[in-house]
C-alpha cells in the first residue's frame, strides 16, 4: 500500500446532494419565471431541487453547447434536467420519478432522454409534448429509443459524464450532438412519456443551417456512413444519400422564406396577383369527406384546400366525434369553419338527436335558453382558441355538459398568452375529466 497519507482510494461516484437539478439559458425573465413557477408547482421543489440559468439578456453570452456544459459541471443534482425557458411543466414531479426507475430497470445503459425524437426501427418521430400543432396523447406511452432529440426538455443522468462537444456552437441540433457522444460511449438515449407544454416555435434561419454544416463535418471525420434523422432535418455523416440532398433543398427553401412556401402556394399567389389581371382567379371545388360532397372555399387557405381535396379535413376530429359522441341527449356546436365539423356531427348523432349550431361569439347559457335544453348536453367547440374564454365565462352552463370535444389550436392560444396547460386545468375545473387526446382534438367526459 502507499505510505502518503494524501492518496484516496476511489470506490463509488459521491451521492448526490438532490434530486434534479434543473438548467436553463435565458433570455427573457418573465418566460423563464413562468417556467420555474411551473415545475414548481408540479412538485420540483427546492427540497429535491436546484434551478441552475445562465443569463443571456444582455447578449449570447452562454450557446447550447458550452453554456450548457458549465451548468452540467455546477449541478447537484443526480438528474439533470435541460429545458427550455419557454416551457411549461405538465405532469408531476412523480410521474418523472417513476419514468426513470422503470428506465434504470429496463434500459440500464440509459445516459439521456427526452420527450421527442425520432426511432429509426419504426421510422417514427415521436412526441410526448404539447407543441404549437399537436396536444400530447394522454396515458402511458411506451419508452422508445432514439436516434436524435429534441432540445426543449433533455434529461442527463448525471454519472453517465455525458457532455456537449467543445468544438460547436450556437443554439441548434446539441440534442442530436449529446445522442451520438453517448452512442460513442456505449450508452443509448430514449423517448419517454413526461409531458410539458412548449409555447415557442423552432425557428430556422442561416444559424440553423452554419449548425447542421459543423455537425456533419465534425462526426463525418470520426464515423463511416450514416444517416440521422432530427425533429427538423436529416443529417447524412459520411457520403450525402438521396434522403439528405432532398431534405437540404426543403431545408434551404425554409430558411429563404419561412416554414412552408409549396409550390401550390407559389401557384395561389400567382393566380391571385398578375393572373387575377387576367380573370384567372382560384375557384371553388368539389370534394368529398366521409362520403360526402363539399365545396372547396375559393378563398380558403392552400392547406385547407389540399386536406379537403384529399379527404383529411378535420380527419382527428371526425375520428373522436366517432369514439366518444354520446348516442342520446342534444349536442352544440360552437364555431367550426367550413361547414365540416357541422356535417361530421350531423352525420354520427342517433336518429331524432337534437343538433344545435352556433357562432364562435355565442354564448353557451343564452343558447341552453334559447333551444330549451334543461339537461347535460354534449358540447363540439372549434373556436380557433377561444376555448379558454368559453370556458371562463361559462362554468354555469358548462355544469351541465356531459362530454366535450375541443379541436384546439395550441399556436393561438400561445399567441394570446395562454396554453393548452391553462385550457386542460378549466377543463378539470369544470368537473371534467380529460380521456383522450388525437391530434390537437381533447374530449372531456364528465364521471
Amino acid at each position: 500500500m502507499p505510505q502518503f497519507e494524501f492518496l484516496r482510494e476511489i470506490g463509488s461516484l459521491p451521492a448526490p446532494d438532490i434530486d434534479y437539478s434543473i438548467c436553463s439559458l435565458v433570455t427573457d425573465h418573465a418566460l423563464y419565471g413562468r417556467m420555474a413557477a411551473s415545475f414548481i408547482e408540479a412538485g420540483f421543489a427546492p427540497d429535491r431541487c436546484e434551478y441552475l440559468y445562465a443569463d443571456n439578456t444582455a447578449g449570447n453570452r452562454a450557446d447550447g453547447y458550452r453554456g450548457l456544459n458549465r451548468m452540467i459541471a455546477a449541478a447537484r443534482g443526480r438528474i439533470v434536467l435541460l429545458v427550455h425557458q419557454d416551457v411549461l411543466a405538465v405532469d408531476r414531479i412523480e410521474r418523472l420519478d417513476g419514468v426513470l426507475a422503470e428506465l434504470d430497470r429496463t434500459a440500464p445503459d440509459w445516459a439521456v432522454a427526452g420527450n421527442a425524437g425520432f426511432d429509426p426501427t419504426q421510422w417514427d418521430y415521436l412526441r410526448t409534448l404539447t407543441e404549437s400543432d399537436l396536444v400530447a396523447p394522454i396515458g402511458d406511452v411506451p419508452a422508445r429509443q432514439a436516434v436524435s432529440l429534441d432540445e426543449n426538455l433533455l434529461i442527463l443522468r448525471r454519472d453517465a459524464l455525458l457532455g456537449f462537444s467543445h468544438d460547436l456552437g450556437g443554439f441548434h441540433l446539441y440534442a442530436t450532438d449529446l445522442v451520438l457522444q453517448a452512442m460513442v460511449r456505449g450508452r443509448t438515449a430514449w423517448v419517454v412519456d413526461f409531458h410539458v407544454e412548449h409555447l415557442g416555435r423552432g425557428k430556422i434561419d442561416g444559424s440553423f443551417v452554419a449548425a447542421r454544416d459543423a455537425l456533419e463535418r465534425k462526426y463525418r471525420r470520426a464515423f463511416a456512413r450514416r444517416t440521422v434523422r432530427t425533429p427538423i432535418t436529416w443529417l447524412e455523416l459520411g457520403r450525402q444519400s438521396i434522403w439528405t440532398w432532398l431534405a437540404r433543398l426543403v431545408l434551404a427553401r425554409q430558411v429563404r422564406g419561412g416554414w412552408r412556401i409549396p409550390v401550390v402556394d407559389a401557384l395561389m399567389a400567382l393566380m391571385q396577383g398578375p393572373l387575377a389581371v387576367l380573370g384567372v382567379v382560384p375557384v371553388a371545388m368539389g370534394c368529398r369527406i366521409d362520403g360526402m360532397p363539399f365545396r372547396v372555399p375559393a378563398d380558403a387557405p392552400v392547406s385547407v384546400r389540399v386536406a379537403m381535396q384529399a379527404g383529411t379535413y378535420r380527419q382527428n376530429l371526425r375520428a373522436m366525434l366517432d369514439a366518444w359522441l354520446p348516442s342520446e341527449g342534444p349536442v352544440i356546436l360552437l364555431g367550426g369553419p367550413y361547414g365540416v365539423a357541422e356535417a361530421a356531427l350531423r352525420r354520427r348523432v342517433a336518429l331524432g338527436q337534437r343538433v344545435t349550431v352556433a357562432g364562435r361569439d355565442a354564448g353557451l347559457g343564452d343558447i341552453l335558453a334559447s333551444q330549451g335544453i334543461e339537461g347535460t348536453f354534449a358540447l363540439l367547440c372549434d373556436l380557433e382558441g377561444g376555448e379558454v374564454d368559453l370556458l371562463g365565462r361559462d362554468a354555469v352552463a358548462l355544469a351541465r355538459c356531459a362530454v366535450l370535444v375541443v379541436e384546439t389550436k395550441p399556436a393561438a392560444l400561445h399567441d394570446r398568452g395562454q396554453s393548452v396547460r391553462d385550457l386542460s386545468r378549466l377543463i378539470e375545473r369544470a368537473g371534467l375529466h380529460i380521456v383522450a387526446t388525437s391530434g390537437a382534438v381533447i374530449v372531456a367526459r364528465r364521471d
